[in-house]
């Protein structure tokens, strides 16, 4: 008989890896849709000292640091975001753009990108912090 423990922690694995990858396919899908709408792709899960960012894109002098949310439907996905994930995000971005003055210039905003479970995007441009 199987160690209930050992079965335990094998699920939570499979669980985590199984919502890494549907993080990852969310991503790619949305970095598709912001190519296809004419933005450059600057970097994918960018790491700074607050935090992560999911893609930076930029198009027409504009840079866009955009979190990428999913869940089942639109609504949950944008209310995955929190205020203080997004103070998080701001603060990221902020470290990118000073540390590569030289490469982004123009205007900065942070978009939120949600999916749903079919796949379907939905951008919010432009968040603010309140």
């Amino acid at each position: 008989m199987e160690n209930p423990d050992e079965v335990i922690s094998a699920n939570k694995q499979t669980r985590g890896l199984s919502a890494h990858l549907t993080g990852v396919a969310a991503e790619n899908s949305v970095a598709r849709q912001y190519e296809i709408a004419g933005w450059r792709i600057l970097e994918r899960r960018w790491r700074g000292e607050a935090g992560e960012i999911d893609l930076i894109a930029m198009r027409d002098g504009v840079t866009a640091f955009v979190e990428v949310k999913q869940s089942v439907t639109i609504d949950a996905a944008i209310a995955r975001l929190q205020p203080k994930q997004l103070a998080r995000i701001a603060a990221s971005a902020e470290s990118y753009f000073l540390n590569r003055a030289n490469r982004v210039s123009g205007d900065i905003r942070v978009d939120l990108a949600a999916v749903d479970k079919s796949g379907r995007i939905e951008i919010i441009e432009n968040l603010t912090l309140w």
